[in-house]
């Protein structure tokens, strides 16, 4: 691959992993909106005529919420697109080209040792998260089964019922999902950008926003 080449690739690396921790934070936002309701099922609003309101809007947040993780597995090419970023990382070039960047001229040559055992240990971890989603992964029915729901009901809205396509996916493999989908926007945003992005501290910031509009509830 020429130096042209190259420096397409790391320039749509980091404008994908730009989009993509744009949907992750809003993913985190809709997720941690929606996860301390349980805490008050016993509000007047879960308990009166307003519990249709509250429903619907649970309802769309999660949908929402689903709809933003969906989008970082879509496969066009304008997307972020996890696959066809795992397949660029598992480039040896590009690789090089990133521990190349990374290279400050006061480094001692020597240096780029210890940067490119981190970031090959980064992209293999990437790899490895993808490879969960793909066909043969342990995960790969949640993707498929996600991938279904989103098509047949949230993107698009089919008319007649499609037959049964076996088990739904449950809250607990949603939730192995989404931290999964986390774990692979930080390792991207470092790759990419050299950035020490954590999910978790928006997690936390809407998670404590997100308790106190729900104990006004009670």
């Amino acid at each position: 691959m020429n130096i042209k080449n190259i420096n397409d690739e790391l320039e749509d690396l980091r404008n994908k992993a730009k989009a993509a921790r744009e949907e992750l934070d809003m993913a985190v936002v809709f997720h941690e909106i929606c996860k301390p309701v349980h805490h008050y099922t016993s509000a007047p609003a879960a308990n009166s005529y307003a519990s249709g309101t509250l429903n619907a809007v649970l309802v769309a947040l999660r949908r929402e919420m689903l709809a933003a993780l969906f989008r970082l597995w879509d496969r066009d090419k304008r997307t972020p697109g996890m696959e066809s970023i795992a397949d660029t990382l598992g480039d040896s070039a590009v690789i090089e080209a990133l521990v190349q960047n990374r290279m400050a001229p006061n480094l001692p040559q020597e240096a780029d040792i210890g940067i490119r055992k981190a970031l090959q240990k980064d992209a293999d971890k990437f790899i490895y998260l993808v490879n969960k989603y793909k066909q043969g992964g342990s995960q790969a029915h949640v993707l498929k089964r996600l991938r279904a729901l989103r098509n047949k009901k949230l993107a698009h809205r089919q008319v007649l019922p499609s037959p049964g396509t076996g088990a739904s996916v449950t809250d607990q493999e949603i939730e192995e999902f989404y931290k999964d989908n986390k774990e692979l926007v930080r390792i991207l945003v470092h790759l990419a950008n050299a950035e020490a992005y954590d999910p978790n501290q928006t997690e936390s910031v809407y998670r404590h926003a997100a308790r106190q509009f729900w104990a006004r509830v009670d």
